[in-house]
């Protein structure tokens, strides 16, 4: 996954976290894998939106992905203050 869209889109999750996740995404190879994890959830997401009806319980599972990794992210960021 391409680096500039997992941090544009980690920096309208968390702007007031935009200089950690920058520092984090270079040095620390598990935040990486949660933000990209989090990326293909929010790829995935939009797709299956566009056909809501058929797709429900698998939006419903990627939206709870989606929680469940920023939950993990915002540890990160608590440990770094």
């Amino acid at each position: 996954m391409e680096k500039n869209n997992i941090m544009n889109e980690l920096g309208n999750q968390f702007p007031e976290y935009e200089m950690q996740i920058i520092r984090l995404l270079e040095e620390n190879n598990d935040f990486r894998e949660i933000a990209e994890d989090f990326e293909f959830c929010r790829i995935k997401l939009a797709r299956l939106s566009l056909d809501p009806v058929g797709n429900k319980p698998l939006i419903r599972h990627y939206a709870d992905t989606m929680d469940e990794l920023k939950e993990e992210m915002k540890g990160y960021f608590s440990n770094e203050q």
